[in-house]
């Protein structure tokens, strides 16, 4: 069986990959926008409730806790938003576009494991 690849142990190329993929699919990190729009709680598509994902087992909301959000990412590739929501990421899907809620934060979104998850086979 062949070791998962992450970017502590992969070649230049495979980073060269994933940050290509970043580059292509991902937009711009509008944290301060999307927290405020949420925060305003006034803007239809933007409330917590609209955001699909928080919770790793959908079924058990009742005293569950919560992903927390630390950024939230447009998302131009509606492939990518299905990956991620396989991924169980956090997505805010309106009429003004898609959003990645990143739970993590602090490293360079080039490391962040989603990604190495989500494109793990295209990397072996």
């Amino acid at each position: 069986m062949m070791a998962r690849v992450y970017y502590g142990n992969a070649t230049d190329a495979q980073r060269d990959y994933i940050r290509r993929i970043i580059h292509n699919q991902l937009g711009a990190c509008q944290s301060a926008l999307v927290d405020m729009l949420l925060q305003r709680g006034d803007v239809d598509g933007f409330s917590w409730d609209d955001v699909k994902g928080l919770y790793p087992n959908p079924s058990d909301i009742e005293g569950a806790d919560s992903q927390e959000v630390y950024e939230w990412w447009l998302v131009k590739d509606a492939d990518l938003v299905d990956d991620l929501r396989h991924e169980g990421a956090p997505i805010l899907a309106n009429d003004y576009g898609t959003w990645w809620g990143r739970t993590c934060t602090g490293q360079n979104i080039e490391m962040d494991s989603t990604f190495w998850n989500i494109f793990q086979d295209d990397l072996l």
